[in-house]
């Protein structure tokens, strides 16, 4: 970037020494240039603006980030600019968007900023208030595996786990909760009579779908969701 800058000072030292044809059009290209290349700074300004981001429990053994990934090239939203390429890495700890600022340091993104964001081509999106107690059922970020009618979210979540052994570290355990956001209520899915209860205008319909494509909610609880919730869809076209 300072090279960038060093090369539009020596454009314009040039074009006050030199006059050639069409100078007027060329110093405007120029001006032009260094204004989005200051813009365009002020914008990854913003982005890394966070606090440094420092790892929890930094003994245990394993990653706090989600599927024991860590950074790696995704895409935010983040106040209103989308940016691409940019390395991530989710905490589902701390519930903290991770980045690499300038130097390689760490910094965590500013949550309220943050509109949704993609990790290897997966989808999340803030925690949802319920629009009856306006309050957020889980905090940090839900991916959304079904996005049409409704929504079906799941958010994930790391805890430490001491080992009872002497002679095994202590690690990590990873869960996850399924929401259904339903004409903007938030309901959390932990067997399949809340799934059934959800879909209650459909359930008997869902029921037997369900029976008939073998889907059980404890074996396979994700996909259960998506066909399901794809199903009810289909019944309310």
């Amino acid at each position: 970037m300072l090279a960038f800058a060093f090369t539009c000072i020596q454009l314009r030292a040039a074009c006050q020494t030199v006059t050639p044809p069409g100078k007027a059009a060329h110093d405007s290209l120029i001006e032009q240039t260094f204004h989005r290349y200051q813009i365009g700074l002020g914008k990854t300004m913003q982005l890394y603006n966070g606090a440094e981001y420092i790892r929890p429990f930094p003994l245990l053994k394993g990653a706090p980030f989600l599927e024991e990934s860590g950074l790696q090239k995704g895409t935010v939203y983040f106040d209103g600019i989308l940016y691409p390429d940019v390395m991530l890495a989710y905490d589902i700890v701390k519930q903290e968007l991770v980045t690499t600022g300038y130097q390689n340091i760490n910094l965590t993104l500013v949550p309220e900023k943050i509109g949704y964001f993609y990790l290897a081509n997966r989808l999340f999106i803030p925690a949802p208030r319920d629009s009856i107690t306006n309050k957020k059922a889980m905090s940090g970020f839900c991916e959304v595996l079904y996005n049409q009618h409704l929504l079906v979210l799941a958010h994930y979540q790391k805890t430490p786990r001491r080992s009872s052994s002497t002679e095994s570290a202590a690690t990590f355990m990873q869960s996850t909760t399924y929401y259904i956001l339903k004409d903007n209520t938030v309901l959390k899915i932990d067997n399949e009579k809340a799934l059934l209860a959800a879909f209650n205008e459909q359930k008997d319909n869902v029921k037997k779908y369900m029976r008939s494509n073998n889907l059980k909610f404890k074996k396979a609880p994700a996909e259960t969701l998506q066909k399901t919730a794809a199903y009810f869809t289909q019944l309310n076209e």
